[in-house]
């Protein structure tokens, strides 16, 4: 059964939550854009390959970073400069989950386009659960697709005006990507947060299913006549 989200609603939040950070946010999308231009423009020459893996790696750094601050700030508290900070830890879940989602959703697509978009939007908070549920990759991926159960189109709708938004704003010279890039995010954060909100709320009722040692451990074992005599 589809559940809705209204993504209308789901922007209109994350714009409130950028206007109230709008300048750590814009000069922080700002450097991290400066620094990938420039790394890229040097990426052809020698050393191209370190180049391009410190590209990558600080733009994970930075995926975290804003994954982390959309959490803050839908929480209503303000982020700090030393938000960005991660530990190792933390970025090997982020790049695990990053080659998980990436490989099983190129699988959807080979096989057909629609089961890629399909498996896109139920991994769609992966990244979330890692830093906000302190999941490891492969445990955040499985929990995505059991809170996205029933959430795909409003993520499928989500996902379209996001993409229309990053377009849009790259289109002359990237600068309106200064500020598309927080509405984005903060919106993203608004909407992992209403999915969540809602798991918890409509818990998915799970009846166990015995296993040998439960059966082993809660089987009583009756003593044989020979052990227990009866009485005369």
């Amino acid at each position: 059964m589809q559940k809705t989200i209204s993504v209308t609603e789901v922007f209109k939040t994350g714009w409130a939550n950028t206007k109230k950070h709008i300048g750590f946010l814009t000069i922080s999308t700002f450097i991290y854009l400066v620094i990938s231009m420039v790394l890229k423009s040097v990426s052809h020459g020698p050393g191209s390959i370190l180049i391009n893996l410190a590209s990558y790696a600080i733009s994970i750094i930075f995926a975290i970073g804003l994954v982390k601050i959309g959490l803050i700030v839908e929480s209503g508290n303000n982020p700090k400069i030393e938000d960005f900070k991660t530990d190792f830890h933390t970025f090997l879940s982020f790049f695990w989950a990053s080659i998980i989602v990436g490989v099983l959703s190129a699988i959807g697509f080979i096989f057909l386009i629609i089961p890629g978009i399909y498996i896109s939007t139920r991994l769609y908070i992966t990244m979330y659960l890692i830093l906000d549920k302190k999941m490891p990759a492969w445990d955040a991926v499985k929990k995505s697709w059991d809170m996205t159960k029933g959430y795909s189109w409003s993520i499928l709708v989500f996902g379209f005006f996001a993409f229309i938004i990053a377009f849009v704003s790259a289109i002359p010279f990237r600068i309106l990507l200064i500020i598309a890039i927080p509405i984005i995010s903060m919106s993203q954060a608004v909407m992992y947060r209403k999915i969540s909100k809602s798991s918890v709320s409509n818990p998915v009722s799970v009846t166990p299913t015995p296993t040998v040692l439960s059966v082993v451990s809660n089987a009583r074992i009756e003593p044989s006549p020979e052990e227990n005599p009866e009485t005369e």
